[in-house]
């Protein structure tokens, strides 16, 4: 019973640590945008999401900021009925709930479809961006 007890505390008391160590990173490496807000952007979004590590590294991969992609998916996840991988191609490259916002009015005032929603207000999809966020010709 004692060790049974003793592995459940040790357990939960590691999970609590993983957790807070994973917080403290993400912190530190989005605490500012000269340090790297792609690794920051993926640190929070596993934490935050229910997301596959594939499509994290989708959402987040070349991020603009550390949050915004993240509260861009959060955002479509609430606010629309999108699957997963539709909120993620939506969201990859944004710095902010923009692109829900947008595809909420066009979705409200048209009769196009979700594709050609998504063409409009998906940044990387609207400005042809590279996967990394980066225009063509754009140093990485």
């Amino acid at each position: 019973m004692t060790i049974a007890l003793l592995f459940t505390l040790t357990a939960s008391s590691s999970a609590c640590n993983d957790t807070s160590i994973r917080e403290a990173r993400a912190q530190g490496l989005g605490g500012s945008e000269s340090q790297s807000p792609t690794a920051a952007c993926f640190l929070r979004a596993e934490d935050a999401t229910s997301l596959l590590d594939a499509d994290v590294f989708d959402l987040c991969r070349g991020a603009p900021s550390s949050t915004g992609p993240i509260q861009c998916f959060l955002a479509a996840d609430e606010r629309l009925d999108l699957l997963d991988d539709q909120a993620v191609r939506l969201c990859q490259c944004a710095d902010s709930i923009e692109p829900v916002a947008c595809w909420e009015s066009v979705d409200d005032e048209s009769n196009i479809s979700d594709e050609q929603i998504e063409r409009l207000c998906a940044p990387r999809l609207a400005f042809g961006l590279l996967a990394n966020c980066r225009a063509v010709g754009e140093d990485s």
